[in-house]
């Protein structure tokens, strides 16, 4: 009987919680929720997770790449994790472990969609995101050609949608919701810079996915820390042929181990500009919300044997 009441609560407050103004009341309800939460994290995520991959989630003897992600969802859960999910704070924990120089030129922030306008942004190409999400993001080339209206009808979506109901992403459940406004990194050829995204495990790097052409064709490779290309597709994004190894390689996994070193897995991304400089994009710990298939399969089990979880196997 308990369990059922429970179960109604949370579905009636993942219904309304959004509409609820007065933040008082939001906070009284949030204060519920985390007493209610930890006993239907585990179901929803299992559920989640069976879904996906036809088989079901062993939390006791996690093994799979996905499988040890979703263990830490439940399990690993410091405020350094919500500090580093949130796109905002993260830039002083970047500061601290590699200097301001790796970091996005930012243009403001606010909680007022009021201040996104045509008439305070700069005159040059921007990045407009929110800090508390995935996805929400907007390139504005040309800020007299952009359709305003639109834009903060999406922001306003955004900022009052919690991320952690998706896939019981634990860091982004309390991030104060905030706009960011950036400068956009473009190179030479006009494009948006290739992500390299670093699997990095308590300072370790393990190997590196790169997301090409963004923008337009999306395609995504993934290499060892010697750029051999991996014969490996992860989702439904194809692989590419093989792009020329950067220069400052080196570097990159250099920051990437003192930015992941506290914890069991992290994902660092980062921007490299024409072959020269490198920027901070941003850390996550559950890529894909740890619900994205390896094929060939093989390579789940393969990238779970990096991580080493506080438990005995």
């Amino acid at each position: 009987m308990k369990k059922a009441i429970k179960r109604k609560i949370l579905k009636r407050y993942e219904k309304y919680r959004n509409r609820i103004g007065q933040e008082s009341i939001k906070k009284t309800i949030d204060k519920l929720i985390d007493f209610l939460y930890p006993y239907e994290d585990e179901k929803f995520i299992k559920s989640s997770f069976k879904s996906i991959f036809t088989y079901s989630l062993d939390l006791d003897k996690p093994v799979t790449f996905n499988e040890k992600l979703q263990w830490l969802k439940l399990n690993d859960r410091k405020d350094l994790h919500t500090i580093c999910a949130d796109k905002l704070l993260v830039r002083n924990y970047v500061s601290e472990k590699i200097g301001d120089k790796y970091l996005i030129p930012l243009i403001f922030s606010t909680k007022k969609i009021s201040d996104i306008s045509p008439k305070i942004l700069p005159d040059y190409p921007t990045i407009i995101k929110t800090n508390h999400d995935s996805g929400s993001t907007f390139i504005i080339r040309d800020k007299k050609e952009y359709n305003w209206k639109e834009l903060k009808e999406k922001l306003k979506a955004s900022l009052h949608n919690n991320f952690y109901f998706a896939s019981r992403e634990w860091p982004y459940k309390n991030i104060p919701p905030r706009i960011i406004v950036e400068k956009l990194l473009i190179q030479k050829n006009g494009k948006v810079p290739n992500d390299y995204r670093f699997y990095c495990t308590k300072g370790k790097v393990n190997y590196i996915q790169l997301e090409i052409e963004r923008e337009s064709s999306h395609s995504r490779n993934i290499y060892d820390l010697d750029w051999n290309i991996l014969h490996i597709t992860r989702g439904d994004i194809p692989s590419s042929k093989k792009i020329a190894k950067p220069r400052k390689l080196k570097e990159m996994i250099s920051l990437c181990k003192k930015l992941s070193s506290p914890f069991i897995f992290a994902r660092v991304d980062l921007y490299y500009i024409n072959d020269e400089k490198i920027f901070f994009g941003e850390i996550t710990f559950y890529p894909g919300g740890a619900l994205t298939k390896f094929h060939p399969n093989k390579w789940d089990k393969i990238f779970g044997d990096m991580i080493h979880l506080p438990i005995n196997n």
